[in-house]
């Protein structure tokens, strides 16, 4: 997942410095600033501040259904008579 964002990241870069580089030759601006556009698009797209591009994984808790049968006992062999506890 991080190498998906990497070169998304790149990706955005080179194309937010072709646009400001087009926005800087047809409104006849300096050349420096294409760079920040570049800079600021590859930034927007990499932290994604709005969660537009990458899902952040969802925060869950870990569940005791499964453990319960284990901490109860039941199934498990009765170290006194060789039998099945909670099994009537």
């Amino acid at each position: 997942m991080m190498a998906k964002r990497i070169i998304a990241t790149f990706l955005w870069f080179y194309s937010g410095l072709l646009v400001g580089s087009f926005a800087v030759f047809v409104l006849s601006l300096p050349s420096v600033l294409a760079l920040p556009v570049a800079v600021l698009a590859a930034m927007f797209v990499a932290l994604d501040p709005m969660v537009l591009f990458w899902a952040r994984p969802a925060k869950t808790q870990p569940s005791t259904a499964v453990m319960e049968p284990i901490l109860s006992g039941v199934g498990l062999p009765n170290p006194r008579d060789g039998e099945l506890q909670g099994a009537e």
